[in-house]
């Protein structure tokens, strides 16, 4: 094993050994330092195994780890457990584990110790165990949790089920897993899609605010713009179950919590509000109430608000989308019957009008006379004479009267009104009123008021008549459009 116990705590050797090679000390060097640090404690056996509490020698390697073991005779859980532990841990990228784990066993203690819960090398745990967790917090209720962070072959078939059968056996031993991920298996597609190895899906967690998701899922798939989640998924995944994987950066202390929905058997998930990035100082947390690890932002619910109003957005669109095509729907379908009147029409126009033939006008004049009566019309036009008759008085424009020209605002007023009337704003389709009275009445009120909210301003038209085909929470968003329209183009 590599962790002891002594009067300051806990020595974890081949930590020591791997920062000594990271400061560039060779093999000898770093041989002296661990020896004349722990050697004489040692002797006096005053360095104890976690696990069992009896005394444990040092043993310093230079070809493989540098570890602890009890003298002969000593039989302890923790002698079995290590090896294997060991050895399922062959697949983990080393130094990321090792500094990972480190890392993550440091914040775990700053959130655990004040609450008086222990927390142990998995291998030291004091009974023999089929897997092993890398670190195990035991809770003053008696509940234990099993810690791991996950670093190694991401793809590969027998990596998968030896993490599958860790899954199950610390839950047949009543153990609460959690599983960091390193953040080098997090693959998304936009903010929304991510997928996901077969490992993955096995690694996850339940939460108080998953269970908050999922509610609101389901919640808003029974409301009235429910029925377009479907498409605006591109997925049918109701009932929705929502679950968390986690994932962390441990160089740069930042965890990644993935709330999502499985697509059944496409190897994807769909995250409803993305994916939450938070600081290690925000990310280890507990539940007041649980003392379990909540995986939680303070304002997660604003994200809520958020994709509802992204699913309202698509609603519209979806509206006016749908009401595009069926008119060009409808104009196809009348499209043969256009044709066949016009034709049956231009047929009976044929019948009825009289044959005339094309009268051809002939010059008769010579070329000598065509000269003469060019220069002739030339000479008029100069002396300013109509140049098509023989008269010689000169051409006198006609007499117009003039019209007042309007006031200039009346002018710009009368265009931005004609303008406003050509505009089309989203979800407009579901306004039943003629366009041109609503919103001139729009306009007139929104001069009188210029701070009036797009709340109170759809109030005031349904008062005065106006139609809507949707709820008014819909057309509220066109209202809205609507007024900043007029505000920026009238600069009211």
């Amino acid at each position: 094993m590599e962790v002891a116990n002594w009067i300051h705590g806990m020595i974890d050797i081949q930590m020591e050994r791997a920062e000594l090679v990271d400061n560039g000390y060779t093999w000898p060097a770093i041989y002296q330092m661990l020896d004349d640090k722990y050697r004489k404690h040692q002797k006096k056996r005053l360095l104890f195994c976690q696990c069992c509490g009896e005394p444990v020698e040092m043993v310093l390697n230079k070809d493989k780890v540098c570890f602890f073991r009890h003298y002969k005779g000593v039989t302890c859980p923790g002698s079995d457990n290590y090896p294997r532990y060991r050895k399922s841990r062959e697949a983990e990228n080393d130094s990321i584990f090792r500094v990972g784990k480190q890392i993550i066993r440091t914040y775990l203690e700053g959130i655990y110790l004040p609450l008086h819960a222990s927390i142990r090398d998995g291998y030291t745990y004091r009974e023999k165990l089929k897997c092993i967790p890398d670190l195990v917090v035991q809770l003053v209720d008696g509940r234990e949790l099993a810690i791991d962070f996950i670093s190694g072959l991401k793809g590969s078939d027998e990596y998968h089920r030896e993490l599958l059968v860790r899954v199950q056996t610390y839950a047949q031993h009543g153990f609460i897993s959690y599983f960091f991920i390193d953040e080098s298996w997090m693959s998304l597609k936009d903010k929304n899609y991510m997928s996901l190895y077969k490992s993955e899906m096995d690694l996850v967690t339940k939460t108080k605010n998953d269970l908050q998701l999922q509610d609101f899922m389901n919640t808003l798939y029974r409301e009235e713009e429910g029925r377009f989640l479907k498409d605006f998924i591109r997925f049918d995944l109701h009932p929705f179950d929502v679950r968390s994987i986690v994932y962390v950066n441990v160089n740069d202390k930042i965890g990644h919590i993935a709330r999502h929905l499985n697509i059944q058997n496409s190897g994807w998930a769909y995250l409803p509000i993305g994916v939450i990035s938070l600081s290690f100082g925000d990310f280890f947390k507990v539940e007041e109430g649980t003392q379990l690890l909540s995986f939680s932002e303070k304002n997660e619910r604003d994200y809520y608000d958020g994709y509802h109003a992204d699913l309202n957005m698509f609603v519209a669109e979806s509206e006016k989308e749908r009401i595009r095509k069926e008119a060009e729907r409808r104009k196809r379908e009348k499209e043969p019957v256009r044709l066949a009147a016009f034709h049956r029409n231009r047929s009976q126009d044929r019948h009825r009008r009289p044959f005339k033939p094309s009268l051809e006008v002939v010059d008769i004049r010579s070329p000598e006379q065509i000269k003469r009566d060019d220069q002739r019309r030339i000479q008029r036009l100069v002396a300013g004479l109509n140049p098509d008759s023989w008269s010689a008085s000169p051409i006198t424009p006609p007499q117009t009267t003039l019209e007042k020209e309007a006031p200039v605002e009346d002018k710009k007023k009368s265009k931005l009104l004609s303008q406003l009337a050509n505009k089309r704003f989203q979800g407009e389709a579901y306004i039943q009123t003629t366009s041109e009275i609503w919103k001139w009445q729009l306009f007139e009120l929104v001069e009188n008021k210029p701070m009036i909210s797009s709340e109170n301003a759809l109030g005031w038209l349904l008062r005065n008549g106006l139609v809507i085909s949707q709820s008014s929470g819909l057309v509220r968003y066109t209202i809205a459009e609507a007024i900043e329209w007029i505000k920026k183009n009238g600069r009211l």
